[in-house]
């Protein structure tokens, strides 16, 4: 039993851990929208749009042109 919660504690502690790690992305358009990513906006070169989900489970698809700036907010 000691061994079980053991086991289970430790799994939480790496999720923990993995989760303050994560990389999220901020978009901002021409327009000055901005948006909050938690992966990688997906460029489709075909359609020359970018595709994410923000933060609040929304999916979101801008031209290329609108976009202005895509960077990682991940913290050192």
């Amino acid at each position: 039993m000691k061994k079980a919660l053991g086991l289970i504690c430790l799994l939480a502690a790496l999720s923990l851990a993995a989760a303050c790690a994560a990389n999220h992305y901020s978009i901002t358009t021409v327009g000055g929208e901005k948006y909050v990513s938690d992966k990688e906006p997906k460029y489709d070169d075909d359609a020359k749009t970018y595709t994410f989900h923000d933060l609040e489970g929304k999916k979101v698809i801008l031209n290329q042109d609108a976009v202005k700036e895509i960077r990682s907010m991940k913290e050192d």
